[in-house]
């Protein structure tokens, strides 16, 4: 015979400490991802800093976790389960976004670990540069890609494409990357919902089907 739910108030404390346990489980597990993958993968944003992201990234999906963990369990569990589908595509499409977008605009200045954001097109006058292989000075130097123009600036993108180009390719990184984590946060909150509501609904069945005395 199934064991019946313990409904007193010790009961009820001791399922409110398993469910902040498993939130924060979720909590840790997630706030290690961005810093563990950019630390393996150097594939974080390179704005405005690279562990400053990291940190950054750590406090926002913590806030998307608890937030939509407070909000959403008032949510039937239909309702969950439609926005648990809708969180997973938004979470792969923010990510793919994201990896679209590092790779035209996250550049190597020099290697993986120093990266930098281009912009959208270069300076007229260095246009020129690249195209006549000289700084406009009239000093020949060997470019053969835009890469070669930001060695020669030391790394320095707002030198060599117009400032408001890399500020939106250095914000739009930035977005993409937030929202992706931001989605995979709020799906890990509905599930852990939508766990919690079917093992709810289990429970309430098995009382009413248990033999009374």
């Amino acid at each position: 015979m199934s064991q019946l739910p313990d409904t007193s108030v010790l009961g009820y404390f001791r399922q409110h400490l398993g469910d902040f346990r498993r939130l924060a489980y979720w909590m840790i597990a997630l706030g290690s991802c961005p810093p563990i993958l950019d630390l393996l993968f150097n594939i974080g944003p390179p704005w405005p800093h690279r562990t400053g992201v990291a940190a950054f990234t750590t406090i926002w999906l913590w806030a998307a976790l608890l937030f939509t963990y407070s909000q959403w369990q008032i949510v039937g569990l239909e309702r969950l389960r439609k926005r648990t589908a809708w969180l997973f595509i938004s979470t792969i499409l923010f990510f793919a976004i994201y990896i679209f977008l590092g790779s035209f605009f996250i550049v190597d200045a020099p290697t993986s670990r120093h990266q930098i954001a281009r912009g959208f097109f270069l300076k007229p006058e260095w246009q020129d540069v690249l195209k006549e292989g000289r700084f406009p000075d009239g000093e020949a130097f060997p470019v053969a890609s835009e890469h070669d123009l930001l060695a020669a600036v030391q790394w320095k993108a707002d030198v060599i494409y117009p400032m408001w180009t890399v500020a939106i390719t250095q914000s739009l990184l930035l977005i993409a990357w937030l929202f992706s984590f931001g989605s995979l946060a709020a799906l890990s909150s509905t599930f852990i919902l939508t766990e919690q509501k079917k093992k709810s609904n289990r429970a309430r069945r098995e009382q009413s089907n248990s033999p009374r005395p």
